[in-house]
């Protein structure tokens, strides 16, 4: 009896062995998987990262800046990047900001978003942030003073037309008088 139970037990182990031993390898597989998946992400991440930095280069980018309150006219400016990898604004230069390093992602949903922070001889701060999708921008700035007053801007490469005015003096709503 002590035999069959000994022989009882031996299978049971072996046979778990046996289970373990093919988790493992199929763990281990899929492990290999992932790493194969997350290494083509990472190169078509690149690849996109690459295309963006060939478009942002190809030309001089003309915005239509726009304060966070949408009231007053757009002003034009041009934001450019370099092949050494820097941003700058015409806008921004004239105000003492010269070209800055930028941070490009490309993002899942196949556009990309630079982002670059400058700072001016007085110590001013101007956030750059823009996201590519095809050949159109749009972005913020966030201009933040020495004295910590800061003001929010809006871009975009495509210029946001004011309504039309109309002639007609606007009608007044409200009571009859009798």
């Amino acid at each position: 009896m002590k035999k069959n139970i000994v022989k009882v037990w031996a299978c049971v182990f072996s046979g778990l062995c046996g289970m373990l031993f093919l988790n493992s390898f199929l763990f281990a597989q899929n492990q290999a998987g992932v790493g194969k998946n997350e290494n083509a992400i990472a190169q078509q991440r690149k690849t996109a990262e690459e295309k963006a930095r060939r478009i942002l280069k190809a030309k001089e980018w003309l915005v239509y800046v726009t304060s966070e309150s949408g009231k007053g006219k757009a002003e034009a400016d041009v934001i450019t990047f370099t092949e050494e990898g820097k941003v700058s604004s015409k806008n921004l230069f004239a105000q003492g900001y010269g070209d800055s390093n930028f941070r490009l992602t490309a993002q899942d949903d196949g556009s990309a978003v630079w982002e670059t922070m400058k700072v001016d001889k007085d110590k001013n701060l101007a956030f750059l942030r823009g996201e590519l999708r095809g050949n159109e921008m749009t972005g913020s700035i966030f201009m933040k003073s020495a004295a910590g007053v800061g003001s929010t801007y809006y871009y975009g490469t495509t210029q946001v037309q004011a309504p039309a005015s109309s002639d007609k003096p606007p009608v007044k709503k409200g009571k009859k008088k009798r």
